[in-house]
């Protein structure tokens, strides 16, 4: 019974490792369902560990894509992408998707508004 009981116990333990062990976005810049009263100059995505960044686009409200600048080609955990024009006020949103040291893929997506000046100082 002692026996199974460690078996348990470590298989367990291995399991949230695993889990632990995943790449995840710890940060980003604007953060999700931010609200700024001016256009952001950069996308910035903060990762749990070294990724290979494959994709990012940034898409207004009616699904047009903006333009940012060029991905990094080498893995690391923090990347900052230019946003190449200023955004009008509206809703847009950042989709990403990455592939960490273990090879697995990782992907989401935050969403941020830019407020008009007006709406922004209003109560």
């Amino acid at each position: 019974m002692k026996r199974l009981t460690l078996l348990l116990l470590g298989i367990i333990s291995l399991s949230t490792y695993q889990t632990n062990a995943h790449t995840r976005l710890t940060a980003a810049m604007p953060t999700d369902s931010a609200i700024s009263s001016t256009s952001p100059e950069e996308i910035v995505l903060k990762f749990s560990t070294k990724v290979r960044l494959l994709s990012v686009q940034l898409r207004d409200a009616d699904g047009t894509v903006i333009k940012l600048g060029l991905i990094p080609e080498k893995t690391q955990m923090e990347f900052s992408l230019p946003i190449l024009v200023e955004l009008t006020p509206g809703e847009y949103l950042a989709t990403w998707r990455a592939v960490g040291a273990d090879m697995h893929a990782v992907s989401g997506d935050l969403s941020f508004t830019v407020a008009s000046r007006e709406a922004a100082v209003s109560p």
